[in-house]
């Protein structure tokens, strides 16, 4: 029996895939082929069958199963509790270990072992913890003795300074300087007038 290497497009042919060029190029070949058009009306035939046969709805069981398989939010919340019963067993299974090896005596002992290491690291870490503030305490202490030092150190300087700035004739000039230097601030300050070209107050530069 010959065989038709053109028979493979049979399928593409009827489902309307093939460019129209190759459509009609396949309908002349179907029309000169015995066995491409025998075959093609097979297909005819079933697909015929099939449409005739009543498109069955599904059921919502049905649907909500395919849905819980598919929307990400369903699969999530299926890993979410697998995982939460997953924890819950191995949880469950190392209590259960944990409550057979404290049973016996090796367990016990080790137990009190840990615990009194546990203990004796808190003792330390407190006991680090006190020395560190009362050296905090110390070095506060030092810092102010080293202030109170130092004000020791400059009283006499700050007393003399007191005591030339209360003479008359220094409040005196003092008081002429700084009237002075209020009145060069008030004299130069912008006013509102246009711009000018040049630079203001030269003079006030070279005194």
């Amino acid at each position: 029996m010959n065989v038709c290497h053109e028979g493979a497009r049979l399928q593409d042919y009827l489902d309307r895939e093939l460019s129209p060029e190759a459509a009609r190029e396949m309908a002349r070949h179907v029309a000169g082929c015995a066995r491409c058009s025998a075959e093609l009306l097979l297909y005819q035939r079933v697909f015929e069958a099939l449409d005739r046969l009543p498109l069955a709805e599904p059921r919502p069981a049905l649907s909500e199963r395919i849905l819980a398989r598919v929307l990400p939010s369903r699969v999530r919340r299926r890993w979410v509790v697998a995982a939460g019963w997953s924890y819950a067993g191995v949880f469950a299974a190392l209590v259960a270990a944990a409550a057979a090896w404290f049973s016996t005596p090796g367990g016990r002992a080790a137990v009190a072992l840990f615990t009194g290491e546990l203990s004796r690291r808190m003792v330390q870490a407190l006991l680090f913890a006190i020395n560190a503030l009362a050296f905090a305490v110390a070095s506060l202490a030092d810092g102010w003795g080293f202030m109170s030092m130092l004000g020791q150190r400059l009283a006499p300087f700050v007393r003399a300074l007191s005591s030339l700035l209360s003479h008359p004739t220094i409040e005196t000039a003092l008081g002429l300087a700084a009237a002075a230097c209020v009145a060069l601030l008030w004299w130069m300050r912008p006013r509102g007038r246009g711009p000018h070209k040049g630079a203001r107050h030269v003079g006030v530069l070279g005194i």
